[in-house]
């Protein structure tokens, strides 16, 4: 972990379903980094707040198009786990975030269009879409 930067990286089993379902809009080299930020302090790098070596526990929620372009892909997550991890990291006086509310995403593929998005919904909010950890 660096510094004033706290990130969550899927199980393998996690990540290879990850990948098969976004391979139709994301090239293997985009799925490469797979994770889910929980903190990002640009202010103060010097934070060392450690994570909790809990497990955590997601389900896909959606799908949706973030940034000033509206072209990054993210894969939109419901987890009370990192609600919780995300929101202890916070209680820190010292610690500032950017991102308000917190939405917890991992990212798929930048430079994406509506047509990717569209395909990716399609794919991921089948009813069978297993949990993440």
């Amino acid at each position: 972990m660096n510094q004033g930067y706290w990130k969550v990286i899927p199980s393998q089993r996690s990540a290879d379903i990850i990948q098969a379902i976004c391979s139709a809009v994301a090239s293997p080299d985009e799925l490469q980094d797979l994770h889910v930020t929980l903190a990002y302090d640009k202010t103060n790098p010097e934070n060392d707040i450690p994570l909790s070596t809990e497990e955590f526990s997601a389900t896909i929620s959606g799908v949706e198009l973030f940034g000033a372009n509206s072209d990054i892909l993210v894969l939109l997550l419901e987890s009370e786990d990192l609600q919780k991890e995300h929101a202890r990291i916070h209680a820190n006086p010292d610690v500032t975030f950017d991102f308000i509310p917190y939405r917890p995403h991992i990212t798929i593929a930048h430079h994406a269009t509506e047509a990717e998005l569209e395909c990716l919904h399609n794919i991921v909010m089948s009813p069978l879409a297993p949990p993440l950890h």
